[in-house]
C-alpha cells in the first residue's frame, strides 16, 4: 500500500460536504483545533472534541466520496473494511457520551448547562440512529470493529432504503448520508459550543479530571488495531500528538509495526496514512 494519501475523488454538486453549511461547521472545529492543545484546563475538552470531530468528518467524507471508485477499483473488500471502521467510529462515540460522560457531566455540572447536554442528545438521534444502517450496509464479516449492540443489529436497513442481501450500492448509501449528514455536521459544532470553559468551571477542575479518567479508560479498552489506527490515519501528526498524547513507544513502535498491520489495506483510504509508518510517526 502506499503511504501516501489517494487523492479524494470528486463528489456530486449535491453532495452535503459541498455545501456551504458544512464547510461551515468544517471551519469551526478547524478553528478550535489548529492551535493546538491550549494550557487552560477548562478549554481541554472543547479541542479534544473539536480534534475528535475534525476526523470523524473526515472519516465519513471520505466513505462517501470513494464508494463508486471502490466499485470502479473492484477493491469492495478494502473499502468496506474502512467504511466500517468510519461508521463505528461515530456510533461508538456517540454511545460513549450518552451512557458514560454526559451523565457524569450532568450531575456535576450548574443547572443552567444541563440543557446543552440534552439538546447534544436529542441532537445524537438525528444521525446517530440513521448511521447504524449505513454501518450495517457495509458490514463485513469477519470485521474489525465488534458485533454491534441489540440496539444496533435490530434496526432494519431496508427502513432507511439500503437493502444489504443485494450487491453494494454506492448510490443507495450516498442517498441515505444525503439525509443524515448535514445533522451530524451541524451537531460536531454545537456540542463544541456547549463545552465552553464556562461549563467545565461549574464542575470545577477536580471532577474535570474524573471525566478525564472516564473517558481515557473507555478508550484504553477498545481495539486499536481499527479504533486508535483509523483517528492516528485521519489527522495531521500535531493534532493526533494532541489529542490521543500517546507514550512514545506506543506511537512509534506499536503502532506503526504491531497495529496498524492488520488491517493495513484499509488505511489507503484515509487521509493520513504516512502516520501509520516509523518515519511518520516522528
Amino acid at each position: 500500500m502506499s503511504v501516501k494519501a489517494l487523492p479524494i475523488p470528486p463528489q456530486p454538486a449535491s453532495s452535503p460536504f459541498q455545501s456551504d453549511e458544512y464547510k461551515k461547521h468544517l471551519a469551526f472545529v478547524h478553528e478550535i483545533r489548529a492551535p493546538g492543545k491550549p494550557a487552560e484546563w477548562n478549554k481541554w475538552m472543547g479541542y479534544k472534541m473539536a480534534t475528535a470531530h475534525t476526523y470523524y468528518l473526515d472519516l465519513i467524507e471520505r466513505v462517501y466520496a470513494f464508494a463508486e471508485y471502490a466499485v470502479e477499483n473492484d477493491d469492495l473488500a478494502d473499502y468496506l473494511g474502512f467504511a466500517d471502521c468510519a461508521f463505528a467510529q461515530i456510533w461508538e462515540h456517540h454511545h460513549f457520551e450518552e451512557t458514560d460522560l454526559f451523565p457524569f457531566w450532568r450531575k456535576h455540572v450548574s443547572e443552567p448547562f444541563r440543557a446543552g447536554l440534552a439538546t447534544n442528545v436529542d441532537q445524537h438521534h438525528l444521525f446517530a440512529r440513521p448511521s447504524m444502517p449505513a454501518g450495517s450496509g457495509v458490514k463485513t464479516r469477519p470485521s474489525p470493529v465488534p458485533e454491534p449492540p441489540e440496539v444496533v443489529s435490530a434496526i432494519d436497513p431496508a427502513e432507511f432504503g439500503l437493502d444489504i442481501s443485494k450487491p453494494f450500492d454506492p448510490a443507495a448509501l450516498r442517498r441515505e448520508m444525503d439525509k443524515w449528514v448535514p445533522h451530524c455536521s451541524r451537531h460536531m459544532q454545537e456540542e463544541i459550543e456547549t463545552l465552553r470553559p464556562e461549563f467545565f468551571d461549574s464542575m470545577g477542575e477536580k471532577r474535570y479530571m474524573e471525566s478525564e479518567g472516564i473517558l481515557v479508560k473507555h478508550l484504553q479498552a477498545m481495539d486499536p488495531t481499527w479504533f486508535l489506527v483509523s483517528c492516528i490515519a485521519s489527522l495531521p501528526m500535531p493534532a493526533v500528538k494532541g489529542l490521543c498524547e500517546l507514550p512514545y513507544p506506543v506511537r512509534r513502535l506499536l503502532v506503526p509495526f504491531m497495529w496498524s498491520g492488520k488491517y493495513w489495506s484499509f488505511w489507503k483510504y484515509t487521509s493520513h496514512p504516512e502516520n501509520l509508518t516509523f518515519s511518520g510517526s516522528a
